[in-house]
């Protein structure tokens, strides 16, 4: 969706400069293959930044895929699409796009950030994970380090890495404390953290008294208050003197 994208335009300024160029010194690179990145020498390129400009993406798409068809080794004009695919709500395309651009131009560090942020809103999380987390390292745009982080957030929670789910819900939660997207997401990071110990303290010792608390807690928000009377009593047989189980 297009709405999760944060108003990064000022990457464009990566793509066409410093982002871009070659190694300093003029040492030889893979860089040295790709060509100058002059968009405004032919009408068709001017016609592609004007619709970046004016955030016409449907037309930046269309005029970027004619150029990069006509000039392949341009890093600029892949990543450029990469760009226009993002804001059309096309991260799967961008993909390719950015790619290519790392392909042409490795010191790219624009293309890698959207690139990390496209992998991990397509579910391709074994892949964007690493990186996301150097890409939040160096972002210094406030949304765009959001939305990695977002990403991050599920796709360390797809792939049950809980640890770093838990980072990247603290860090949303330092820089965005009332965001309810932030909120909702945390609320599901601790819900899992909760089901995972639950289960593995029923394996661990499913005849613990901590067993039966657990059972007699949840029946008492159910509002089930006999069957929890009878938790709470089998809790205080296996362990008379726990503090506070007598007022339950």
């Amino acid at each position: 969706m297009i709405s999760i994208w944060p108003r990064i335009l000022v990457l464009l300024a990566v793509f066409a400069g410093a982002g871009l160029a070659s190694p300093a010194g003029g040492q030889a690179s893979r860089a040295s293959s790709v060509e100058p990145a002059k968009p405004a020498e032919t009408p068709l390129a001017r016609e592609a930044q004007d619709a970046l400009n004016r955030e016409d993406w449907q037309s930046a798409v269309r005029d970027y895929e004619k150029l990069v068809k006509a000039s392949p080794n341009s890093a600029e004009f892949h990543a450029k699409l990469g760009m226009a695919y993002v804001f059309s709500g096309r991260p799967q395309d961008a993909i390719p796009s950015f790619h290519a651009t790392l392909k042409l131009e490795p010191t790219a560090t624009g293309a890698r950030d959207l690139l990390a942020a496209s992998l991990a809103q397509t579910g391709q999380c074994q892949e964007a994970l690493p990186q996301l987390k150097k890409s939040i390292a160096r972002v210094s745009d406030k949304n765009l380090k959001r939305t990695m982080e977002v990403g991050g957030l599920r796709c360390a929670m797809s792939l049950g890495q809980m640890d770093q789910a838990l980072d990247f819900a603290k860090s949303l939660n330092r820089d965005f404390p009332r965001d309810p997207e932030v909120l909702y997401l945390t609320v599901h990071v601790f819900s899992d953290l909760s089901i995972q110990a639950s289960q593995t303290l029923l394996v661990a010792a499913p005849s613990s008294y901590q067993v039966h608390l657990l059972n007699a807690e949840a029946l008492e928000t159910q509002g089930k208050w006999e069957d929890a009377a009878r938790e709470y009593r089998v809790v205080l047989e296996r362990n008379p003197n726990l503090p506070g189980m007598h007022y339950r």
